[in-house]
């Protein structure tokens, strides 16, 4: 009896995680449906919401930038971004990167001025989804990063570069909630 309630409860609480990410997901691709040109001035002082922006006018080096290993290996590169005029005070926009030649510029030591237009999902640090960053009372911003980064901003906000919101993922996540809770009723009424 302990067990099936028990096992009951555990899967209630995995669809209802299942139904929350998959709500999310199709609202955030709902709102989405097309990346938002603006500029790195307009983003940096009025931040959008989880919104797929392209980004232009900002630029970063690899010198500023953490980077997290996983097994060794460098995974994801977060570059301070800055627009153009003076340096900021603080930094306010941090750019998640996985692109393989940032990477193989990180661990070959390479610095590399950053000038591009960057498309991607933008994030509150407290959200973003590798569970790496923390908001800003994380020194550094990076757990599991043995470099930090400097100066950051305890508002600042994380562009993952080359993401995109997917309605397909969302509905993937619902139909696994939908599962769940079959299951789930098969447990209480067995």
């Amino acid at each position: 009896m302990i067990l099936k309630w028990g096992g009951g409860l555990i899967v209630f609480v995995l669809a209802m995680g299942a139904c929350h990410q998959g709500l999310q997901d199709v609202r955030e691709a709902a709102a989405n449906r097309s990346p938002t040109a603006i500029s790195c001035a307009d983003l940096v002082a009025n931040p959008p919401e989880n919104a797929w922006v392209r980004l232009t006018g900002a630029k970063g080096a690899l010198r500023d930038a953490a980077f997290r290993s996983t097994n060794g290996k460098t995974d994801r590169v977060y570059v301070p971004l800055t627009c153009d005029g003076p340096p900021p005070r603080t930094i306010s926009l941090v750019m998640s990167s996985e692109d393989p030649t940032l990477l193989g510029a990180v661990v070959a030591q390479k610095d590399v001025e950053i000038a591009r237009v960057v498309t991607g999902m933008l994030r509150s640090a407290k959200d973003h989804s590798t569970g790496t960053t923390t908001g800003g009372g994380l020194d550094g911003g990076c757990a599991q990063c043995s470099v930090k980064i400097d100066k950051l901003d305890p508002d600042y906000v994380v562009l993952e570069e080359g993401a995109s919101p997917s309605a397909l993922r969302g509905i993937a996540w619902l139909a696994g909630a939908i599962v769940g809770y079959g299951v789930l009723v098969r447990i209480v009424t067995s």
